[in-house]
């Protein structure tokens, strides 16, 4: 695992390799002003890996930047639009000494209500925690992943209306643990399989809370479905893989 950050801190987001010099991560971490330059870092804290000066770990310069082609920008929290939360960054240099390239899956790879699921991210424990930039890992069972998801909200006269939600080509995970939390944007949802084998499977897009008034970071999160988008990463993989 790997931070991205933007020059001048305005975001901090997680990625994972999948080759030697590519990282696949959300869409909504790109930069959004051209003139910031994004930083990609090794190492499980910020304060090391990054903020140190000089650096613990080295650092990159994103070289290049891949959005899913049909990700639409400036609406990062339309549910529809979540399951096309992807990009892969290209950096320059190569992968230092000690990080791993992470498998993807095949696209008939299935869970089991027996593997576990395994989180990573440098966001926060609590929202109410400014405790982000540490690497840390969440262990869950693959029975919170969830069919469907539903949300309550109030209207002016304060009636309540109950809505279901369905997002076919994403992973729906309970988060009632905040397990997720604001700065992990981006980062992997492994499935650990009987094998003991970490199979990259999804990537963090957003989180929805059940009511407006729930405390953050504790009702649902949103990944993208990897399996569902094998063809477009390797398909861009090579494209970037051709320049140099």
């Amino acid at each position: 695992l790997l931070n991205l950050y933007r020059d001048g801190g305005a975001k901090i987001c997680a990625g994972t390799l999948i080759s030697k010099n590519l990282i696949l991560t959300a869409a909504h971490c790109i930069p959004e002003d051209s003139d910031k330059i994004a930083v990609v870092g090794f190492g499980i804290n910020l304060k090391e890996s990054i903020l140190r000066s000089p650096p613990k770990h080295p650092t990159y310069k994103i070289k290049e930047i891949k959005p899913y082609p049909s990700y639409e920008f400036g609406i990062e929290k339309k549910l529809d639009n979540s399951y096309k939360d992807l990009a892969i960054f290209k950096f320059n240099g190569e992968l230092p000494e000690g990080f791993k390239i992470r498998q993807l899956p095949k696209d008939n790879f299935q869970i089991s209500s027996k593997d576990t699921l395994e989180l990573l991210g440098y966001g926060k424990t609590s929202v109410k925690q400014a405790d982000d930039g540490t690497l840390r890992r969440s262990i869950l069972p693959a029975t919170d992943i969830l069919n469907k998801i539903y949300t309550e909200r109030s209207d002016e006269n304060g009636e309540i209306t109950r809505t279901e939600i369905q997002i076919p080509k994403a992973i729906l995970l309970n988060n009632n643990h905040g397990a997720a939390c604001e700065g992990d944007s981006g980062g992997p949802l492994f499935v650990k399989n009987s094998k003991n084998e970490l199979i990259l499977i999804g990537v963090l897009s957003q989180g929805v809370e059940l009511t407006e008034n729930s405390e953050k970071c504790t009702g649902y999160s949103i990944f993208v479905d990897l399996r569902q988008k094998l063809d477009w990463i390797q398909k861009t993989m090579n494209e970037l893989n051709s320049t140099q």
